[in-house]
């Protein structure tokens, strides 16, 4: 048999939204209320009657649905490492950064401004966002894809600059913390890093590949 289409229009919902139809028909023929015969509108369908079985489908589906997705709960993959927490790690690496930035004599407000960074990313649970940020970017890095020095609110990051995910020190230029993350404003930092438009898919790609 050859196989055909058929398509059925609806006009409504339900059987009491006849009386919208008969408003919409005297509004497209320019007539009163009074003008618009009931008759002509008895043979519209409405969807309730036609796709009653399709309809009931939906609902039974709709009741086998039982996925949650609770609020303020974070959805960030995890940067696994051995040994370590995530606060540790980042911690750790932190603090490597800051004597491949500065040497052996660091600054004191340079290490409360971290100490205080950081007691703020763990308290917020973004240790492993800053974790994963820094492993793409080192990613790109050593296989010489070009990398940004940064922009945007995270060049207030002394972490970031520590890590190496932006190359601006924001002490030197008085950049806010605040701005880019702070306790007060409970959203996800926000990271803008550029890379090489040629190449910026084997980044995308070694995350996909990694984190899913």
């Amino acid at each position: 048999k050859e196989n055909k289409i058929y398509f059925k229009i609806t006009n409504y919902l339900n059987t009491e939204d006849k009386i919208y139809l008969r408003y919409l028909h005297a509004i497209r023929d320019n007539l009163v209320i009074e003008q618009v015969k009931k008759d002509n509108l008895d043979n519209h369908l409405y969807l309730e009657q036609e796709l009653k079985y399709e309809l009931d489908n939906n609902y039974k589906i709709y009741d086998l649905c039982n996925l949650k997705i609770e609020a303020n709960k974070s959805l960030i993959p995890k940067y696994k490492i051995e040994n370590y927490t995530s606060f540790e790690y980042l911690k750790y690496l932190c603090k490597e950064g800051l004597k491949k930035r500065f040497g052996s004599t660091v600054g004191s407000k340079y290490i409360e401004r971290l100490k205080y960074e950081l007691d703020v990313i763990n308290e917020m649970n973004f240790c492993d966002y800053f974790l994963i940020v820094w492993d793409y970017v080192k990613f790109a890095k050593e296989n010489n894809i070009l990398v940004g020095p940064g922009r945007g609110s995270s060049a207030g990051s002394l972490v970031s600059y520590c890590l190496g995910i932006i190359d601006v020190d924001p002490l030197k230029y008085n950049l806010l913390f605040e701005r880019f993350l702070n306790k007060n404003r409970v959203t996800m930092p926000d990271i803008d890093i550029d890379f090489d438009g040629l190449r910026k898919e084997e980044v995308i790609e070694y995350c996909k590949n990694k984190y899913g």
